[in-house]
């Protein structure tokens, strides 16, 4: 009996992991949908991916970093 407790238990996990994955998928269409949008309306996805990557950033580290592309911009004669 505890085996088919477990065996409906388990099937009840993989459904849950199922649905979110359609979910997900979902919203992934949904988020390119945006990107399109954005596209169709002049804006670099390129340049809106990288925002959305420093928006998701610590305000600290963000400097950091800017800081360090700065000096190695500046040693290769980019600056």
């Amino acid at each position: 009996m505890s085996e088919i407790i477990a065996a409906n238990e388990l099937m009840g996990l993989i459904e849950r992991i199922e649905h979110i994955n359609e979910e997900i998928a979902e919203k992934v269409e949904d988020r390119a949908d945006v990107f399109k949008e954005g596209k169709s309306r002049g804006y670099s996805t390129k340049m809106m991916r990288e925002v959305l990557k420093a928006r998701a950033k610590d305000r600290h580290v963000l400097q950091e970093d800017e800081a360090m592309r700065e000096v190695y911009f500046a040693a290769v004669g980019l600056a």
